[in-house]
């Protein structure tokens, strides 16, 4: 049976709960440690933008602020993980991707 993308992700997420919360930590931290962690994040923030510069491409969206969209995606899914290991009753975990993909989807789409 094929899971839905974001029950997998919700999965993951439950499974990955201490790996989740090391990264917050070692997020904001001055060192090697948080180095890395600021440098992958850079990653997907820049594969986020390449993801976002194709659909305009291709006109799936609209045009619009790739840099400024991609930090807001990034930044927006951080914010609503953070959340959810802090226990955040008010965030459905079922629902939340599928929502974020909606928001983005929709509120990108070509006029």
């Amino acid at each position: 049976m094929r899971r839905h993308p974001h029950v997998l992700g919700t999965t993951l997420l439950v499974a990955h709960q201490d790996e989740a919360r090391l990264y917050f930590a070692e997020a904001r931290a001055v060192g090697a440690g948080g180095d890395v962690v600021r440098r992958w994040t850079a990653q997907i923030e820049g594969l986020t933008e390449e993801i976002l510069e194709d659909a305009v491409q291709r006109g799936t969206l609209r045009p619009h602020d790739v840099r400024g969209v991609a930090l807001a995606i990034v930044g927006g899914i951080e914010r609503l993980v953070y959340g959810f290991l802090q226990g955040d009753a008010g965030l459905d975990a079922l629902r939340v991707p599928g929502e974020v993909i909606q928001l983005f989807r929709h509120g990108l789409a070509p006029r």
